[in-house]
């Protein structure tokens, strides 16, 4: 029997020194609102079997673009969707959801104060009842160059160097596309690696719908992108 479909939100996670609030609501759990730095977070999503887009990520012209992922915690916004990872059929043993892929950047920076966003990490948010069950997984490479029709497959689910960190990592685990650790601006040069996504499960996963939306809100798969912002320009980046 196949698990019914199930999406994803993401939530971005700022440093607490900033004391960035909406109206005592911290700002992770808005949608984008960032109203103390001004430096506004997208996912943007692209289809893995596209062509290259290279040269216009951080456009939505690209015939490979698919949307701006919807981000905060049960706050998903209709402007943006949703991360749709598909159903997947565990009856027969492990089993691995569609192969999503998308990429970070910055939409813009324009306070005076601000000039470099940094130390990027993609983890699991606790709050994913899909992680906590045993034997499942969410699948997570990065890469620089563009992986045309890139799949995870069962097997994967073995290789522990392909497990999305379920906790804060230590290092910084999500990079500018070309290897460098910070984000300047928000142009093509100025994008994330390319992020590719799936979720891995065994045939003992109980069954059910994990992180499905239900009456507007996720029931509970949270990607988390955290990063740091400053305005430090180091001799090196």
């Amino acid at each position: 029997m196949a698990l019914p479909t199930r999406y994803g939100q993401w939530q971005i996670t700022l440093p607490f020194s900033l004391n960035n609030d909406y109206f005592g609501i911290p700002a992770e759990t808005q949608n984008f609102i960032t109203p103390l730095t001004n430096a506004v977070p997208i996912l943007s999503q692209f289809n893995v079997a596209g062509t290259n887009p290279s040269g216009s990520r951080h456009l939505k012209t690209h015939p490979s673009f698919i949307k701006i992922l919807a981000s905060g915690r049960g706050h998903a916004s209709v402007a943006f969707g949703a991360l749709d990872l598909n159903a997947t059929d565990i009856s027969t043993g492990s089993g691995v959801s569609n192969t999503k892929v998308f990429l970070f950047r910055i939409s813009r920076i324009t306070s005076p104060g601000i000039s470099r966003v940094h130390n990027m990490k993609v983890w699991a948010s606790d709050m994913s009842d899909f992680i906590v069950k045993n034997s499942s997984k969410v699948l997570f490479k990065t890469s620089k160059p563009w992986l045309q029709n890139f799949a995870f497959v069962p097997l994967d689910l073995g290789n522990k160097n392909l497990w999305l960190p379920e906790s804060l990592p230590e290092a910084q685990n999500l990079r500018r596309t070309d290897g460098g650790v910070t984000i300047h601006g928000s142009g093509d040069a100025d994008v994330s690696q390319w992020v590719y996504m799936a979720l891995g499960a065994s045939g003992t996963l109980p069954l059910g719908e994990y992180g499905r939306i239900i009456n507007g809100h996720p029931s509970g798969f949270l990607i988390r992108i955290t990063y740091n912002i400053d305005n430090i320009k180091p001799f090196w980046d």
